[in-house]
């Protein structure tokens, strides 16, 4: 009798049943022979002794070998399908990050106190522990989400041809992977990226309504900017050269949406975008400038103090990618602490720093006078740097100023765009070198000591101070919520301030409806920065205490300043417009407590409903704003101390081979001796 075959042997049923355990026996076997090999030696607690020989291994192998051939062939005589659709390794390691998450999520004390109750002690352990750990986790998923390699290999191939810089930076790379010092891949990665698409990249830094949009109208000859108005976006917007004027608008749901320039003021104003409602992520605008075919790239920065909860954190992520920044004061005014902070991360991160006065057309001669020479003994008295500051105008009589400045600062920099751009390339990448070597120096520090120095294996003081500081970072991200939660519940404050400041009003006889109305929105102000002050205590007492233990601790970079809130929302009492309708009541000799009871009534009538939903909204943007402060704060925390945790690892782990102390000592040898052609540009400030 014929032998069936094929489709004709087995029923479906059969045939899924089959293939399943043929491979699911040779995934079993392959998982039992690899524990056969040397475990990873940083396992927390290894499971498995690697107890076979070589020889032992190979002749398993084989037999391994003979098991796949006997089932492969099996598979093919009777037409079983022997693959199968594979899966993304990177994926299910996405997923696997997922449950990591929720696992480390358990290990909280909440979950601890079901096996029995905690002591204060061991909540602050678990803090700390669960702190570290998701912070890890958030930026392994951050990097795994860039994609393979974050990109750099493709980079990175694209430089062999750009000098010296293009070098430095394949050896960067490669010195970082292999010495596990994942903390220096971000700044990594923003060099190469930098280093790939050659071009000057200049943006415009300033508190709102410093004249920044109308700088960079002037510098395009036409007006493009919105001026006179708040941004809301939360991003730089970037302006390129192209040959037709366009939008493009980048969202989470879309990715660079190609619009009419026109479309500018419905994305990037307060009157076309309320409160960011169409979740812009980028702006990019093209025009066919001529001031921009020279390779540049202008951007205009979220102005610092902004009302965009994440405009001025976003600003300042944004100054190491920038070759040159222009740094503008508003003509008559102070020199703030976020003027300072730009321009000291401008110098840190080897970027060029102008500054400028805007608006110098307010003030007269020997103002202006006065004007410059308290910004420039500011700025160079905290700064450290010698500067001098320029004086530029948009308007009126003084407008010749700006062309002036343009011509003798800017002109000279765009003319010899791209050896600007190189030589801020080298100073970027020096400075990366610079620190990758104190981080490896601090490892072979932390392992050539004595070993008694260290016996028990456990973290320094260094290591749990910063463990605690992050515990402590994200106990604040939690009372945070809980507190800006509460600020809804103030309904009650604000009928009560409104009603106070009519009957004050009508006491002093004032009848103007204008000049009541500003009164009441005084008072209304007034209560907003009373409400957000004591919300905001907790953000800040942060910085002073990350910047005492910074103090306290061996860092190189103790000195260093930790970012402070700034950028806070403003209470909006746009809502009272609804109070122009109520004049004083004809019987002014009432009783105050009685007259403050009747106004207090028609107040909550007219306004109670409006007032809830303000503080709602209010509520909301407080509790963006201290979240994405808090997370840079942490970022900025985590790349401080990396130096310090790169060296506690690799001396908690103790087991350095001599071999990889000889490849960490000849890569800081290599680094150390490494010269850039051309002399290395230090980051300084410009001269105006």
């Amino acid at each position: 009798m014929m032998q069936r075959r094929g489709l004709a042997m087995f029923t479906e049923n059969h045939r899924r049943y089959l293939v399943t355990r043929l491979l699911h026996l040779d995934e079993s076997i392959s998982a039992a022979l690899a524990k056969l090999e040397p475990q990873d030696a940083g396992a927390l607690a290894p499971r498995y002794v690697a107890d076979a020989s070589a020889a032992q291994r190979q002749v398993l192998r084989d037999y391994q070998a003979q098991l796949r051939f006997v089932m492969r062939r099996f598979l093919q005589q009777y037409e079983l399908p022997q693959t199968r659709v594979p899966v993304s390794a990177l994926k299910a390691l996405g997923v696997a990050l997922t449950f990591a998450q929720i696992t480390v999520e358990e290990l909280r004390p909440s979950y601890l106190a079901g096996y029995g109750t905690l002591d204060a002690p061991s909540v602050e352990a678990a803090n700390r522990l669960t702190a570290d750990l998701q912070a890890l986790l958030a930026r392994m998923s951050a990097y795994l989400t860039r994609g393979a390699g974050g990109g750099l290999a493709t980079r990175l191939a694209q430089l062999d041809d750009s000098g010296d810089e293009g070098a430095l930076l394949h050896e960067l790379d490669r010195i970082v992977s292999d010495h596990g010092l994942v903390e220096l891949r971000a700044p990594l990665q923003m060099l190469i990226e930098r280093a790939a698409e050659p071009r000057l990249e200049i943006a415009v830094f300033g508190r709102v309504s410093a004249g920044k949009s109308s700088l960079l109208n002037w510098w395009l000859g036409q007006e493009v900017l919105p001026t006179g108005v708040t941004p809301v976006t939360a991003v730089p917007t970037v302006i390129t050269h192209a040959d037709t004027a366009r939008l493009l608008v980048s969202t989470a749901t879309v990715r660079a949406k190609a619009l009419p320039l026109e479309d500018l003021v419905r994305y990037a104003t307060e009157e076309g975008n309320p409160g960011n409602r169409e979740g812009v992520l980028e702006l990019v605008i093209q025009l066919p400038a001529e001031r921009l075919e020279a390779g540049i790239r202008l951007v205009d920065t979220p102005g610092l103090a902004s009302l965009a909860s994440r405009g001025a954190s976003q600003t300042l992520e944004y100054l190491p990618r920038c070759d040159l920044g222009i740094l503008l004061i508003e003509a008559g005014g102070a020199v703030t602490r976020e003027d300072l902070d730009v321009a000291r991360a401008l110098i840190d991160s080897g970027s060029e720093l102008i500054v400028a006065l805007s608006k110098v057309d307010r003030l007269a001669s020997a103002e202006l006078a006065q004007a410059l020479d308290y910004a420039t003994r500011q700025l160079s008295e905290r700064l450290g740097v010698p500067l001098e500051v320029g004086a530029i105008s948009t308007a009126g009589a003084e407008a010749h100023r700006v062309q002036d400045w343009f011509e003798h600062v800017l002109a000279p920099r765009v003319a010899h765009a791209r050896e600007y751009q190189a030589a801020s390339m080298r100073r970027k990448v020096n400075s990366l070198r610079e620190t990758v070597i104190a981080v490896l120096e601090t490892q072979l520090a932390a392992v050539s000591r004595d070993p008694s120095e260290s016996a028990t294996g456990t973290l320094s003081e260094a290591g749990e101070a910063f463990a605690a500081a992050r515990g402590r970072i994200r106990e604040t991200r939690e009372q945070w919520q809980e507190v800006v939660a509460r600020v809804p519940s103030c309904v009650g404050d604000v009928l009560d301030t409104v009603a106070k400041a009519l009957v004050a009003c009508w006491h002093d006889n004032v009848v103007e409806a204008s000049q009541t109305q500003q009164r009441v929105e005084q008072a209304i102000a007034q209560l907003g920065t009373q409400i957000a002050d004591v919300v905001t205590e907790r953000l800040g007492a942060l910085p002073a205490c990350l910047e005492q233990l910074l103090a306290d601790s061996s860092l190189p970079n103790a000195a260093a300043e930790v970012l402070r809130p700034r950028g806070r929302p403003v209470f909006d009492a746009s809502f009272l417009a609804g109070l122009r309708d109520l004049e004083p009541p004809r019987a002014r000799v009432l009783l105050a407590p009685v007259l403050h009871k009747l106004t207090r009534a028609r107040v909550a009538h007219s306004l109670q409903a409006v007032s809830a939903r303000q503080l709602m909204l209010y509520s909301q943007a407080l509790r963006l704003w201290g979240l994405e402060y808090l997370q840079t704060l942490a970022d900025q925390f985590d790349a401080l101390v990396a130096p310090v945790e790169s060296a506690e690892r690799a001396r908690l782990e103790r087991n350095l081979p001599d071999e990889r102390a000889r490849r960490v000592q000849s890569d800081v040898k290599l680094l150390r001796e490494w010269r850039s052609r051309g002399a290395v540009v230090k980051p300084s400030a410009a001269p105006i």
